[in-house]
């Protein structure tokens, strides 16, 4: 059984040890504390200011001492644990209760009281009795209590700095910098390319560097050559990303540089120069093709020209140790090189095309060299042979018996193999004639040829159109044909030489000439090349428009005219009636039909005046240009004041277009989503959903196409043109093209008659029509996505259109109206040198 005196020992003691450990772990949390806020104020204030080192340095130092402090009490602590009598004292002042008997006891168990009287032991004994009693319904909570509200303290202290690093941009770069200042940490971090390098001598180096975090405001780039110690600076500007750029220039010798700014220093890199190797010269070999029979030639300019279907070989010749080399071209792979036995590079290339290129020459150390600018590689086609009837280089005329005698010339870029006359009345088929020429298979050739008017049997005032071709040696993708100027045979008494007409001719004077004028008509449309027919009829469509319009004035206002036989006005009408044919069918860009009406335009015009004489100088000479110009410029301006009227309808008519075309894309696309969802996904949309923009307002689905029957259902709405689109799509895109083709027709008649209206926007509108009908085309397939893309495009342009015709509606000035074609009064002069650029051009 254990004595009184035992347990209050034993009790005493491990209040004593639970004192000792509540105070040794309040001091330690304490401390922590302590030292945890004061990080987390340096490094606030490091954070707003940027401490510099002996500062943080300081707050280091502060730190150290208050754990060096809380270290020694610790020490003390434990070298003076405390007694009983010290922990008797304190529970009975917490407790007052117990008065003084467990101290006193603890005094006598200590030995700090002794025992001097015979009576004592009794009543210690029963001291120590009372004592256990007492202690042993004590409890010590507040021992736990202080340890508890040190770890709260130390653990508000933790999360507060927790949420500093957490929350603050460049927290945990602060605590970092104030808790180990000697750290390589800031709160600007650069990052520099390319670092290291090697450049060729004399070349430049571009460095870029890149700051994040904090942007500095003392950015700098340090360099020092590698001999040197001293380091020169050049400040650095920054843009708003934090991106900067310099060129070191010129690099003769090895250099070290770094980029610093806001405390953060990148790394030092080198750059090392070294000698590139070189091209020191470079010829190149151009064989042409076979059938030109020239002659092979060495070019030593790196820029070439040549012809279609050359065989191409370089040879270059370097300075250097090249291992290998390349002949990069933009438009394909490269070409590796080979060395031939007098150390030269060479490389063969067949059939090229144009492109830029460059030689690219590589080292033994892997280090490149060549031309840094890009060389040209232009490649032409053989072009077709230049032709011209050189006598007579007019209009003619002659009995219907004559045989009309021609000189002809020719040219090429190579040779000239065959040389004809083409030539029929008007009205007839054409027929040829061999000439007889000299110096063929040669560059340059000439020819002659007569004309027997007899097999025609030319009747009075009907003519004779006549031109020359030539034909070159091309078998590549050939042959080449050239054609001459289109000129014209008329039967008369005698032969002579048409004046102030032909292909060729050109009069003085201020006249209107009609029948000049068809003639060049002729001409023009003869003359365009096929690749340029879609780009050139319609130009000409518009003068064929002005002049049928001059002879409208003419036949309305002209008294001479007036009285003509009816049979001359007859032929007039006939004129005037194939004239428009020919408009027509040059705006649908057709050679041969326009050809036709043209011809009978002016094979009528020559049988009014066949029937009526009188009429000739009217059209040809000044006899009352006066009262016809007069009349033409009051045409003009009502033709003005009536496009007034008409544009606007027409910007409204293609705003409405625009708008169904958008709504019909809108269908396509939702269709073309339901059937495949991931297309919505790209989008961001939920398939089928309405899209944001580009649609007129309507919601309904685009409906299943005849030839798709999985295709999903349209759902109802209220509105019957909703209704109708939505369930025949490429229905409703047929007629949109429809319409579009009528507006360009529009167009073109607007064009003829209001120079300001550029012939392109009927153009362009045409090429909307022909998107709408792919389009159309797409959607009755089923290919609701493509049908989707092709009436963007269409949308698109039609668009544009509406914004070049807002411009002019608005009759702001505008760049087309000085490159229109205007026609002061000097009408017929103007109009036929147009003309005679077009029969000429090339």
């Amino acid at each position: 059984m254990t004595q009184p005196a035992q347990y209050t020992a034993e009790r005493l003691e491990g209040i004593r040890r639970a004192r000792n450990r509540a105070v040794r772990v309040a001091w330690i949390a304490g401390a922590l504390a302590l030292v945890t806020v004061a990080i987390l104020i340096l490094a606030g204030v490091d954070e707003r200011v940027l401490l510099p080192l002996p500062v943080r340095e300081a707050g280091v130092g502060l730190l150290a001492a208050i754990l060096l402090l809380a270290a020694i009490q610790l020490w003390r602590l434990g070298r003076r644990p405390g007694d009983a009598k010290e922990v008797a004292l304190e529970l009975e002042n917490r407790q007052p209760d117990l008065g003084c008997v467990v101290s006193t006891a603890a005094e006598y168990m200590e030995g700090k009281r002794t025992i001097d009287h015979p009576y004592e032991p009794e009543l210690v004994e029963a001291l120590q009795t009372a004592a256990a009693g007492k202690i042993r319904t004590v409890a010590t909570p507040w021992y736990r209590g202080r340890m508890a509200a040190a770890a709260a303290v130390l653990l508000v202290a933790l999360v507060a700095l927790a949420l500093f690093v957490w929350r603050m941009p460049a927290g945990g770069v602060a605590v970092t910098r104030v808790a180990w200042p000697w750290a390589n940490v800031t709160y600007t971090r650069v990052e520099v390319r390319p670092g290291n390098a090697e450049v060729p001598v004399g070349r430049g180096l571009n460095v870029v560097a890149t700051f994040h975090g904090r942007l500095p405001h003392d950015a700098s780039l340090r360099w020092r050559t590698a001999q040197a110690s001293t380091w020169q600076t050049i400040p650095l500007s920054l843009a708003a990303n934090g991106n900067c750029t310099n060129l070191m220039a010129n690099l003769t010798n090895a250099i070290v540089y770094q980029v610093a700014g806001g405390g953060a220093v990148s790394p030092e890199y080198s750059v090392n120069t070294f000698t590139p190797p070189e091209i020191k010269s470079l010829t190149t070999r151009v064989e042409f093709p076979a059938y030109t029979k020239h002659p092979a030639v060495e070019q030593t300019a790196p820029d070439l020209r040549v012809v279609r279907g050359s065989h191409l070989a370089f040879h270059v010749a370097v300075a250097g140790d090249v291992a290998s080399a390349k002949l990069c071209l933009s438009n394909q792979p490269p070409i590796e090189l080979t060395r031939d036995a007098d150390n030269r590079w060479t490389a063969n290339l067949a059939k090229p095309v144009s492109a830029d290129y460059r030689l690219e020459l590589t080292d033994t150390k892997g280090r490149t060299g060549g031309n840094d600018t890009p060389y040209h590689l232009v490649v032409v086609p053989d072009e077709p042979p230049q032709v011209d009837i050189v006598d007579p280089q007019a209009d003619v005329r002659a009995n219907p018996t004559d045989k009309v005698p021609l000189r002809v010339t020719a040219s090429d870029d190579f040779a000239v193999t065959g040389i004809k006359v083409v030539y029929h009345k008007l009205g007839q088929p054409e027929q040829s004639l061999t000439c007889v020429a000299t110096n063929l298979d040669e560059a340059s050739a000439g020819a002659t040829a007569a004309i027997d008017l007899t097999p025609l049997h030319l009747q009075p005032f009907e003519l004779v159109a006549y031109h020359a071709e030539a034909r070159d040696n091309n078998t590549l993708d050939g042959p080449g044909t050239g054609k001459s100027p289109v000129y014209f045979i008329e039967f008369t008494t005698n032969s002579e030489v048409v004046p102030s007409s032909g292909g060729g001719g050109g009069g003085g004077g201020q006249k209107i000439n009609l029948l000049e004028l068809e003639k060049q008509i002729i001409a023009a449309t003869t003359a365009v090349p096929e690749e340029k027919l879609r780009e050139k009829l319609p130009d000409v469509a518009s003068v064929q428009r002005q002049t049928q319009e001059y002879a409208q004035t003419f036949r309305d206002n002209s008294p001479i005219l007036a009285a003509a036989p009816p049979a001359a006005r007859t032929e007039f009408d006939a004129a005037l009636k194939s004239m428009g044919g020919a408009i027509i069918a040059l705006n649908m860009v057709q050679r041969e039909p326009s050809l036709t009406s043209e011809e009978d335009a002016l094979e009528h015009l020559y049988q009014a005046v066949k029937y009526f004489p009188e009429l000739k100088p009217c059209m040809c000479n000044c006899t009352g240009i006066k009262i016809v110009a007069q009349a033409i410029e009051k045409k003009k301006q009502e033709d003005k004041q009536q496009q007034k009227k008409e544009l606007p309808k027409l910007i409204a008519q293609a705003k409405k277009a625009a708008a169904a075309q958008a709504q019909l894309n809108g269908l396509y696309r939702r269709t073309a989503e339901e059937a495949n969802p991931s297309l919505a996904k790209k989008e961001g949309q939920k398939p089928g959903s309405k899209p944001g923009s580009g649609n007129s307002g309507s919601s309904q689905e685009n409906p299943p196409p005849a030839d798709n029957p999985a295709a999903p259902e349209p759902p109802k709405t209220d509105n019957p043109e909703d209704q109708q689109m939505a369930a025949n799509p490429s229905a409703a895109q047929t007629r949109l093209a429809e319409q579009a083709s009528e507006m360009a027709a529009k167009l073109r008649e607007l064009a003829g008659n209001n120079p300001q209206i550029s012939g392109r926007h009927a153009q362009h509108m045409s090429e909307v029509a022909d998107n709408m009908r792919k389009a159309g085309k797409l959607a009755a397939g089923g290919s609701m996505q493509e049908a989707n893309n092709t009436g963007s495009f269409a949308q698109s342009g039609i668009e544009d259109i509406i914004g070049s015709l807002e411009i002019l509606a608005s009759d702001q000035p505008h760049a087309s109206e000085s490159a229109a074609e205007e026609y002061p009064h000097e009408y017929g002069d103007k109009i036929a040198d147009y003309l005679r650029a077009l029969s000429y051009q090339q």
